[in-house]
């Protein structure tokens, strides 16, 4: 028999916090300390002990742990206490480790007998667990290892960052990034840890793994972090994904611009570039302050052919798009879909890329490709692991416009919906105010007139807020026009003085051409053609062929021949 056999179901854990304890637990409280005690018998009864008497038992569950003096009192006198004192030294020492293996056991404890004493603990029933068929990695009980651990604080801790730098050094030897740098930040090894977190954490970024890295970041001293540019740079970066205040990214970024250090390692690239970037990404209220920083990126970058190239040409052709400069974008992210290298496109790279051209192909009436585009970023964000990530913010909304236009109201909705949660990151306001935005369209187009008055509300609010909304306000126009709020327009000025060749393109606009075939029909080339369509939008304030053509034809701009 050994301690899983042992353990309680939850159904029993229930039944006896409920029934033979008579606690007045919720099922959901239950559930919690069945976790944390991992079903051993004695542990739910001290805990059940403990929570007599208490009107409210949320606070003890959530914090109960082996600091609790029932627990202690029981593992203290009726476990450890009893052991032989070479025993009782080693689970003591290797309740730093979260697993345990005879050879790690040595190296940490500069010994030659682990694996005899690990025998002997699982022999015992010690409140050992092997994790594998073949005997070689165990862990302690959650409960007991917590209780062993304060044991060792009290009792040696001048040992303790010792043990820790023997079990880094053994995690570092065997490739083990993770298990390394908790180790040499638990024994305060800050330099150590930060050359590791420096070296790989794009490797993990692109793998999904930001919340991983975070937890790195959060076992950092400050001081640390802003005396080392690398450090403080991914600071900067997870910041903005994090909701951090801008004043508190700008710190960061300022101390690793102010630091001699220019070269950064692996595919960090450059302090200027990645500081750039970062300011690029985090948009918070100022198109134009983004659009400078993604173009300082790109002068940055390294070459055509390195990650730092794609990555600072979608930051600039998403920047381009927000600002409102539609064929540039289209032009940039074109290339970056078609040209960047499979192996090395990152994860931001690919989703901003294909949901922002999604965006730029569908306005310009390729329902088709938008689609294409569309899944194909959020089937990366789903696959990276990042679908909640505010990066992917971008994604839910090209794909809600591109199900939009196909009659899926009711799907479209719900990804808006999406869109607005992983968007409440400050720094990703201006794309937090295009969702409401586009979810007060498909209100407006599923009948439900208040909730798209509410929606369109909230963004013409936040943008009345904005330093600089860049395209917000002519897709708010577009949409406001939409639920009837402006009457038909007259012609303007502006209108007035499209030249005759743009009112050609506009007709041509108006049929179901694409680009390409308005370009063969007038034997021009397609980037002529992208050319006077944005002389088009400009003068009749429009932001996509849709729109151009609605307004085209409240001004009757489209009567007439050809019309």
């Amino acid at each position: 028999m050994r301690i899983a056999d042992l353990g309680f179901t939850d159904a029993e854990a229930a039944s006896l916090l409920q029934d033979a304890m008579e606690l007045d637990l919720t099922p959901k409280e239950v559930q919690r300390l069945w976790e944390r005690t991992e079903g051993w018998a004695a542990g739910l009864v001290l805990a059940g002990l403990s929570l007599r008497g208490r009107a409210d038992p949320e606070p003890f569950i959530a914090s109960f742990e082996a600091g609790h003096r029932h627990v202690i009192d029981y593992l203290g006198s009726e476990v450890l206490a009893r052991q032989p004192e070479p025993l009782r030294a080693f689970m003591l020492r290797t309740s730093i480790l979260q697993r345990l293996s005879a050879s790690l056991c040595d190296a940490v404890l500069d010994s030659d007998s682990s694996g005899e004493l690990l025998a002997e603990l699982e022999q015992a029933n010690l409140f050992l667990i092997p994790l594998d068929d073949h005997r070689q990695w165990y862990r302690y009980h959650h409960l007991f290892g917590q209780l062993l651990g304060l044991e060792l604080t009290e009792q040696e801790p001048e040992l303790v960052p010792v043990l820790h730098r023997r079990a880094a050094a053994w995690f570092q030897e065997a490739g083990e990034v993770e298990a390394a740098i908790h180790h040499f930040s638990a024994a305060g090894e800050f330099a150590q840890a930060g050359a590791l977190i420096a070296r790989h954490w794009v490797s993990y970024q692109r793998r999904g793994r930001l919340i991983t890295v975070q937890r790195w970041l959060d076992r950092l001293l400050d001081d640390f972090i802003t005396a080392n540019p690398p450090i403080a740079l991914l600071a900067a970066w997870l910041g903005g994904l994090g909701n951090v205040p801008r004043d508190e990214i700008e710190r960061w970024l300022e101390a690793a611009e102010a630091s001699d250090q220019r070269e950064l390692p692996s595919d960090l690239y450059s302090v200027p570039f990645m500081a750039a970037l970062v300011r690029a990404i985090n948009t918070f209220d100022d198109v134009g302050r983004s659009l400078q920083a993604a173009r300082r990126a790109g002068e940055d970058a390294g070459p055509r052919a390195s990650v730092s190239y794609w990555m600072g040409a979608a930051a600039l052709g998403r920047c381009l798009y927000l600002s409102g400069q539609a064929a540039e974008a289209r032009t940039m992210l074109e290339d970056v879909a078609a040209h960047a290298p499979a192996s090395d496109r990152q994860p931001f790279v690919v989703v901003n890329a294909f949901a922002v051209l999604s965006l730029l192909v569908g306005e310009d009436g390729d329902d088709g490709r938008a689609m294409a585009l569309a899944r194909q970023a959020m089937d990366v964000a789903e696959a990276q692991g990042i679908p909640y990530d505010p990066m992917t913010g971008v994604a839910y909304i090209a794909l809600a416009r591109a199900t939009a236009v196909r009659g899926g109201l009711v799907e479209a909705e719900q990804l808006l919906d999406q869109a607005l949660g992983v968007l409440r990151s400050e720094s990703f306001r201006v794309q937090y105010a295009q969702a409401q935005a586009e979810l007060a369209g498909v209100r407006h187009r599923r009948g439900d007139s208040d909730g798209a008055r509410a929606a369109a509300e909230e963004a013409r609010h936040l943008v009345a807020t904005f330093a600089d909304p860049g395209m917000l306000g002519p897709l708010l126009d577009r949409t406001e026009r939409e639920l009837g709020r402006l009457g038909r327009r007259e012609p303007s000025a502006a209108a007035a003085a499209l030249t005759d060749r743009e009112l050609v393109v506009l007709r041509l606009l108006a049929t179901e051409l694409s680009q390409p075939e308005i370009a063969n029909e007038l034997y021009v080339s397609v980037n002529t053609v992208r050319t006077h369509i944005q002389g088009i939008y400009r003068k009749l304030g429009a932001a996509s062929r849709r729109e151009a053509i609605t307004i085209a034809r409240e001004q009757r701009l489209l009567s007439g021949p050809g019309g």
